[in-house]
């Protein structure tokens, strides 16, 4: 997993949409704005330190961005693009 531009992602999309959450992750519904096509943002949060129990460890956000590159089926949503910021990685998913 590289170092994606966090800023360029929030020039890129819009979030107008009211959040979904789980325990680790908020899903928005985003437009791109040169395309107006809709996407879902994931925002991840990722685990600051190693003995805190929040957020999610790198190795489980790279697992999840290796597999949804690597599979291509009509029932799994693809993955457009990945942004990161120093507190959360932000997958963006076809809806």
């Amino acid at each position: 997993m590289g170092n994606w531009d966090y800023l360029k992602a929030l020039s890129k999309f819009v979030l107008p949409s009211c959040p979904c959450s789980g325990q680790f992750a908020i899903v928005k519904k985003c437009r791109e704005k040169s395309t107006g096509v809709e996407y879902a943002a994931k925002f991840i949060k990722k685990r600051q330190s190693r003995a805190s129990r929040r957020g999610v460890r790198r190795e489980e956000i790279e697992r999840e961005v290796t597999i949804l590159q690597q599979i291509l089926h009509a029932n799994i949503i693809k993955l457009h693009d990945i942004y990161e910021n120093k507190t959360d990685v932000v997958l963006i998913l076809e809806l």
